[in-house]
């Protein structure tokens, strides 16, 4: 499910998660921020999306089908044109060897479900001042 871009948007955020309440929560809460995003439904569409879209910030569900964050993650930053992409990764993973494996991948967030659409939104809103975006 993709809502069409938001012209008052300053920039971009880029959703891949699951089908479901939780993807139209997640959408309602960007939308409703202003942001401009797209969706994909796995980890292989969602890297699609990346080189497609150009997003300025990648916000990616952990468990992912065909292809799990941490390896999007790992391709990402495999790329020179990506390398540098911000991530926040959702997810309902809470082991410290998943949070080291995101510090390894130097993701701008780690965000454990459940979370409130506020502090979502505002961390979203940092990452993207931090990279000059907003």
């Amino acid at each position: 499910m993709s809502f069409p871009p938001n012209p008052r948007a300053a920039n971009c955020a880029f959703s891949p998660s699951t089908i479901g309440d939780t993807l139209l929560l997640i959408s309602k809460y960007l939308q409703q921020a202003g942001l401009d995003f797209r969706t994909a439904q796995n980890g292989r569409d969602a890297l699609e999306e990346v080189d497609r879209f150009k997003p300025d910030l990648l916000l990616l569900y952990l468990v992912r089908p065909k292809m799990d964050g941490f390896e999007v993650c790992r391709r990402l930053r495999s790329h020179a044109a990506t390398a540098a992409l911000p991530i926040i990764l959702l997810t309902a993973k809470t082991s410290g060897e998943d949070v080291k494996k995101a510090v390894a991948l130097e993701v701008a967030g780690y965000v454990v479900k459940p979370f409130k659409a506020e502090l979502l939104i505002t961390r979203i809103r940092k990452v993207l001042q931090g990279a000059g975006k907003r």
